[in-house]
């Protein structure tokens, strides 16, 4: 063989050799469809401190097998936020599906397959998801994939058809004694464990019912007012439907006649229609978009000269609330349920009315308060522009006309955060509140 000759064929293994190595180069950077959606999770969901556990768990997880362009994912908040009891391990591939599946895609009975094998089961039961018995939270879309927020680890297998009604396990109540005078009413809701039970429902019993009438003011959500009638002590019981759990309220009516000559302070023996003194006007506007949602004027009988909101707060484990009074005059201004994992709603004030039924100015002005903002509620160690949020508002005709009946006023501010744990700001809304 000639020199020339064995010198071409050096060169040919050269480059075959070269080519095959660049072959094996590029193969090896190629990702797959399902490792791209993977890694787009992971970026998503790396920026919530309480999806660490989870998101550790998942970068260790080998994709490169699975051919997959979208992924639907449960992605499992950390146990210590949720629990105090031994943490389940997360089994990733038992918390992922191939394919995306929306909250308006889980139907009730609908199996899922998981990546490990195992059967997942959505049900639904009172408005709320569940995959194998643990309920879902939000709802994250990512690229092409979609995350569902779960509290816990999800079972290996699916609830039975025999345990998959949620059984209540106990009751307690917002507040277990009031004291009022005749005329007043207190507000009492009910808080079941676990918070997630199929039957929400509730009987009582009031064993002097000449001192207090209790009333649902939402059955369903087990909310109930309790006004004072006469002078004297009542024992209200409440008792699930699911269980016969009771929890009682002792209610305290205290005598309001005139100490010194023991009579009423209205001597005149005649019936009086109740006059409207003092308005406060509530408004909604949408925490995302600065949007105006809708509101209501409150009336009182009383008037003041100062309005003050002051707050009792009763933070979620899994059900919590927040109450809003018109401390001058003890007043209810506003009550919420807050859920941890789920969606708490307004209770009080209803039937607010919507955006559209407010007038709005023609003229092209902006008006402010004088004296600004007051946050009643600061919680989320956010500094807010309260001005953009009142921007929302201030064409209202009526809120303008709040402010030229009072122009000193403190325009109240409060953020309602229905949602916590993984919460979705898209449900959160401010409250406003101006005085006349």
């Amino acid at each position: 063989m000639n020199k020339q000759v064995f010198c071409i064929i050096i060169a040919a293994i050269i480059c075959a050799a070269a080519f095959t190595s660049c072959n094996e180069a590029t193969n090896e950077l190629k990702m797959s469809s399902a490792e791209e959606q993977k890694n787009a999770v992971i970026t998503t969901l790396s920026t919530r401190s309480d999806l660490s556990d989870f998101v550790d768990e998942l970068k260790d997880t080998d994709f490169s097998d699975l051919e997959a362009e979208e992924l639907t994912v449960f992605a499992v908040m950390n146990c210590y936020l949720t629990s105090e009891t031994q943490c389940d391990p997360i089994i990733v591939k038992r918390h992922i599906v191939a394919g995306k599946y929306t909250r308006s895609e889980l139907s009730d009975s609908l199996q899922l397959t998981a990546l490990d094998g195992t059967l997942l089961l959505v049900t639904v039961s009172t408005g709320q998801i569940y995959v194998n018995g643990m309920k879902l939270g939000n709802e994250i879309s990512v690229g092409k994939s979609v995350v569902h927020i779960v509290e816990g680890a999800i079972p290996a297998t699916p609830p039975t058809p025999e345990n998959s009604n949620i059984s209540v396990t106990g009751l307690t109540l917002s507040q277990s004694s009031v004291t009022l005078e005749a005329g007043e009413t207190e507000y009492i809701a009910m808080l079941f464990q676990p918070i997630n039970a199929t039957n929400q429902k509730v009987t009582w019993q009031i064993d002097s019912p000449e001192v207090a009438e209790v009333k649902a003011i939402n059955y369903t959500d087990s909310l109930f007012s309790i006004t004072a009638i006469s002078a004297g002590t009542a024992n209200v019981v409440f008792t699930t439907a699911d269980g016969g759990y009771t929890a009682s309220c002792v209610v305290t009516v205290t005598d309001n006649t005139d100490p010194e000559n023991g009579e009423d302070d209205d001597q005149s023996g005649c019936d009086h229609d109740v006059i409207i003194s003092q308005k406060v006007l509530m408004l909604t506007v949408d925490y995302t978009t600065n949007t105006f949602k809708g509101g209501k004027e409150l009336e009182f009988s009383e008037k003041t000269d100062t309005f003050t909101v002051s707050y009792e707060y009763a933070q979620p484990g899994d059900f919590g609330y927040i109450k809003l009074f018109y401390k001058e005059i003890n007043e209810l201004l506003f009550f919420g349920t807050i859920h941890w994992m789920g969606c708490g709603k307004m209770e009080f004030p209803e039937n607010l009315l919507d955006a559209n039924q407010f007038q709005t100015v023609t003229i092209l002005d902006y008006v402010v308060p004088k004296n600004g903002f007051e946050d009643i509620f600061p919680q989320l160690n956010t500094k807010f522009d309260y001005g953009l949020i009142w921007g929302s508002v201030q064409m209202l005709v009526k809120a303008r006309e709040y402010l030229r009946s009072n122009p000193e006023q403190v325009v109240k501010m409060f953020l309602y955060t229905p949602s916590v744990g993984a919460g979705n700001p898209e449900d959160w809304y401010w409250l406003i509140f101006l005085t006349q």
